[in-house]
């Protein structure tokens, strides 16, 4: 399609400001207030997790800010067995549902997750970041496998949520449209 300069059709429209009293439906308006390093390096751990597309990776970074900042991986392993129950949301019970209908990385014939904090622990992340293992309960991690890839996912995503929920009720993150944020007198020192 060949057109003129002259033939060519402008227009313009009047540039608009959104008010800080009105909403609108924008990422930028679910930005927590940061106050401390805790915050930070979680807030941080939880962002690289939310934009990684690999699942193991997701996984990882995911466990990591459930993990941190504590020296071991038990706070992690509790808080999961604490809460995963509490999550109601219709997606995550499908996950559930799909990771305790086959728990793959389970090498015992009963198949039944007893422990599902242990299970992410010594399942998932320790075949994710060890890839080979002989002596223990839990298999091995088979690189693109489907069904594994999966299984990984869904684990990620509950994950994904535990960190969340984590952020808001232990370290007063809640994010929500909050148009006060811009309220000089709400700056905590």
């Amino acid at each position: 399609m060949n057109i003129s300069l002259s033939e060519m059709h402008w227009y313009s429209t009047e540039p608009r400001d959104i008010a800080p009293q009105e909403s609108c439906e924008c990422i930028f308006d679910e930005i927590a207030l940061i106050r401390t390093e805790h915050q930070s390096t979680l807030v941080r751990l939880y962002r690289q997790a939310f934009s990684i597309n690999d699942p193991y990776v997701r996984f990882l970074f995911y466990w990591h800010a459930l993990v941190y900042p504590n020296p071991t991986d038990s706070e992690a392993v509790k808080y999961i067995n604490e809460n995963y129950l509490s999550i109601k949301d219709s997606y995550i019970d499908l996950c559930l549902n799909f990771i305790n209908k086959d728990p793959m990385f389970l090498k015992t014939e009963s198949k039944v997750i007893a422990d599902l904090g242990q299970y992410f622990k010594d399942g998932i992340r320790h075949s994710i970041a060890h890839i080979e293992r002989d002596r223990t309960s839990y298999k091995s991690l088979e690189l693109d496998n489907i069904e594994e890839i999966k299984h990984v996912n869904a684990a990620g995503s509950i994950l994904e949520q535990l960190v969340r929920r984590r952020l808001e009720t232990e370290y007063g993150l809640e994010v929500g449209y909050d148009s006060d944020i811009y309220n000089p007198s709400r700056v905590v020192e």
